[in-house]
Protein backbone atom coordinates (compact mmCIF):
# COMPACT_ATOMS: atom_id res chain seq x y z
CA UNK A 1 0.00 0.00 0.00
CA UNK A 2 0.81 3.48 -0.26
CA UNK A 3 2.22 5.77 2.74
CA UNK A 4 2.34 9.28 3.41
CA UNK A 5 5.97 9.65 3.25
CA UNK A 6 6.79 10.91 -0.23
CA UNK A 7 9.45 13.39 0.20
CA UNK A 8 12.88 12.95 -0.90
CA UNK A 9 15.80 13.75 0.73
CA UNK A 10 17.16 17.14 -0.66
CA UNK A 11 20.04 17.01 -2.74
CA UNK A 12 23.07 19.59 -1.37
CA UNK A 13 24.01 22.32 -3.86
CA UNK A 14 27.78 21.29 -5.15
CA UNK A 15 27.97 24.26 -7.35
CA UNK A 16 30.50 26.29 -6.45
CA UNK A 17 29.57 29.96 -7.93
CA UNK A 18 32.41 31.60 -6.63
CA UNK A 19 34.87 29.42 -7.73
CA UNK A 20 37.88 31.19 -9.71
CA UNK A 21 35.97 34.56 -9.05
CA UNK A 22 37.91 37.28 -6.73
CA UNK A 23 36.30 38.78 -3.33
CA UNK A 24 35.89 42.02 -3.16
CA UNK A 25 39.09 42.89 -1.24
CA UNK A 26 40.67 40.73 -3.66
CA UNK A 27 39.54 43.37 -6.42
CA UNK A 28 40.51 46.07 -5.04
CA UNK A 29 43.51 45.44 -3.98
CA UNK A 30 44.63 44.78 -8.00
CA UNK A 31 42.63 48.18 -8.52
CA UNK A 32 45.34 49.62 -5.89
CA UNK A 33 48.12 47.85 -7.72
CA UNK A 34 46.93 49.20 -11.47
CA UNK A 35 46.02 52.38 -9.97
CA UNK A 36 49.80 52.61 -8.43
CA UNK A 37 51.51 51.51 -11.78
CA UNK A 38 49.28 53.54 -13.97
CA UNK A 39 50.47 57.12 -12.12
CA UNK A 40 53.98 55.74 -11.84
CA UNK A 41 53.99 55.38 -15.48
CA UNK A 42 52.37 58.66 -15.42
CA UNK A 43 55.13 60.30 -13.55
CA UNK A 44 57.71 58.85 -15.82
CA UNK A 45 56.05 59.98 -19.11
CA UNK A 46 55.35 63.41 -17.71
CA UNK A 47 58.99 63.86 -16.81
CA UNK A 48 60.36 62.46 -19.94
CA UNK A 49 58.35 65.13 -21.73
CA UNK A 50 59.32 67.87 -19.58
CA UNK A 51 63.19 66.71 -19.59
CA UNK A 52 62.82 66.40 -23.05
CA UNK A 53 61.28 70.11 -23.40
CA UNK A 54 64.27 71.23 -21.45
CA UNK A 55 66.86 69.70 -23.69
CA UNK A 56 65.05 71.83 -26.67
CA UNK A 57 65.09 75.15 -24.59
CA UNK A 58 68.42 74.90 -23.61
CA UNK A 59 69.54 73.46 -27.34
CA UNK A 60 67.66 76.52 -29.34
CA UNK A 61 68.80 79.22 -26.15
CA UNK A 62 73.01 77.85 -27.19
CA UNK A 63 71.68 78.48 -31.09
CA UNK A 64 70.38 82.11 -30.97
CA UNK A 65 73.44 82.78 -28.33
CA UNK A 66 76.06 81.07 -30.90
CA UNK A 67 74.20 82.89 -33.68
CA UNK A 68 74.20 86.41 -32.06
CA UNK A 69 77.77 86.14 -30.97
CA UNK A 70 78.80 85.25 -34.70
CA UNK A 71 76.71 88.47 -35.78
CA UNK A 72 78.47 90.22 -33.08
CA UNK A 73 81.45 89.16 -34.61
CA UNK A 74 80.93 90.20 -37.91
CA UNK A 75 79.36 93.59 -36.83
CA UNK A 76 81.78 94.63 -34.96
CA UNK A 77 82.09 98.31 -35.99
CA UNK A 78 78.29 98.85 -35.95
CA UNK A 79 77.08 101.06 -33.47
CA UNK A 80 75.99 100.34 -29.93
CA UNK A 81 72.45 100.99 -30.25
CA UNK A 82 72.38 98.46 -32.96
CA UNK A 83 74.00 95.68 -31.36
CA UNK A 84 71.47 95.97 -28.56
CA UNK A 85 68.72 95.79 -30.92
CA UNK A 86 70.18 92.40 -32.01
CA UNK A 87 70.77 91.16 -28.74
CA UNK A 88 67.15 91.87 -27.77
CA UNK A 89 65.83 90.43 -31.17
CA UNK A 90 67.89 87.21 -30.47
CA UNK A 91 66.43 86.88 -26.43
CA UNK A 92 63.11 87.93 -28.21
CA UNK A 93 63.23 85.18 -30.06
CA UNK A 94 64.23 82.91 -27.00
CA UNK A 95 61.32 83.64 -25.01
CA UNK A 96 59.01 83.18 -28.07
CA UNK A 97 60.78 79.61 -28.66
CA UNK A 98 60.39 79.10 -25.45
CA UNK A 99 57.19 80.02 -24.98
CA UNK A 100 56.03 77.60 -27.95
CA UNK A 101 57.99 74.63 -26.38
CA UNK A 102 56.51 75.36 -23.08
CA UNK A 103 52.80 75.31 -24.75
CA UNK A 104 53.55 71.92 -26.62
CA UNK A 105 54.70 70.34 -22.96
CA UNK A 106 51.61 71.39 -21.15
CA UNK A 107 49.61 69.94 -24.45
CA UNK A 108 51.21 66.66 -24.13
CA UNK A 109 51.30 66.77 -20.84
CA UNK A 110 47.32 67.22 -20.83
CA UNK A 111 47.05 64.36 -23.45
CA UNK A 112 49.21 62.24 -21.11
CA UNK A 113 46.77 63.36 -18.23
CA UNK A 114 43.37 62.98 -19.76
CA UNK A 115 44.51 59.07 -21.02
CA UNK A 116 45.75 58.63 -17.60
CA UNK A 117 42.08 59.45 -15.96
CA UNK A 118 40.39 57.68 -18.73
CA UNK A 119 42.25 54.48 -17.94
CA UNK A 120 41.78 55.24 -14.12
CA UNK A 121 38.18 54.95 -14.85
CA UNK A 122 38.55 52.26 -16.89
CA UNK A 123 40.15 50.45 -14.01
CA UNK A 124 37.66 51.24 -11.71
CA UNK A 125 34.66 50.36 -14.17
CA UNK A 126 36.11 47.11 -13.99
CA UNK A 127 36.96 46.76 -10.40
CA UNK A 128 33.01 47.70 -9.65
CA UNK A 129 31.53 44.97 -12.15
CA UNK A 130 33.79 42.37 -11.08
CA UNK A 131 32.30 43.31 -7.52
CA UNK A 132 28.87 43.22 -8.73
CA UNK A 133 29.47 39.75 -10.00
CA UNK A 134 31.56 38.52 -6.98
CA UNK A 135 28.21 39.79 -4.70
CA UNK A 136 25.68 38.25 -7.34
CA UNK A 137 26.58 35.55 -7.41
CA UNK A 138 27.69 35.08 -3.61
CA UNK A 139 23.62 36.01 -3.03
CA UNK A 140 22.49 33.69 -5.60
CA UNK A 141 25.21 31.14 -3.57
CA UNK A 142 23.53 32.19 -0.19
CA UNK A 143 20.19 31.81 -1.25
CA UNK A 144 21.42 28.37 -2.87
CA UNK A 145 22.04 27.14 0.57
CA UNK A 146 19.57 28.52 2.37
CA UNK A 147 16.93 26.69 0.35
CA UNK A 148 18.85 23.32 0.94
CA UNK A 149 18.84 24.11 4.54
CA UNK A 150 14.96 24.85 4.74
CA UNK A 151 13.99 21.94 2.00
CA UNK A 152 16.20 19.87 4.98
CA UNK A 153 14.79 20.84 7.78
CA UNK A 154 11.38 20.00 6.19
CA UNK A 155 12.58 16.51 5.00
CA UNK A 156 13.66 15.84 8.65
CA UNK A 157 10.78 16.76 9.88
CA UNK A 158 8.61 14.48 7.78
CA UNK A 159 11.25 11.56 8.56
CA UNK A 160 10.82 12.23 12.33
CA UNK A 161 7.44 11.90 12.09
CA UNK A 162 7.02 9.55 9.98
CA UNK A 163 9.51 7.37 12.62
CA UNK A 164 7.16 8.66 15.39
CA UNK A 165 3.52 7.32 13.51
CA UNK A 166 3.22 4.10 11.66
CA UNK A 167 2.98 3.95 8.21
CA UNK A 168 -0.88 3.97 6.93
CA UNK A 169 -2.10 2.97 4.22
CA UNK A 170 -3.51 5.52 2.01
CA UNK A 171 -7.10 6.31 3.12
CA UNK A 172 -7.30 5.21 6.51
CA UNK A 173 -7.82 8.12 9.08
CA UNK A 174 -6.55 7.49 12.63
Amino acid sequence: PQTLSTFQQPIQPSVNLLQGIPDPKSIESQKDAFAKDLEKQFQEKAAAIKAETARQQKRFSDEAQIQAKLAGAMNFQAPQFMKQQSDAQVQAQIKAQNFALEQQMAAQLNWLEGARNARKNELDQQAAAMTLDYQQRKAQEDALKKQYEIQKQYFDAEKKLAAEFPQMPLGMTI
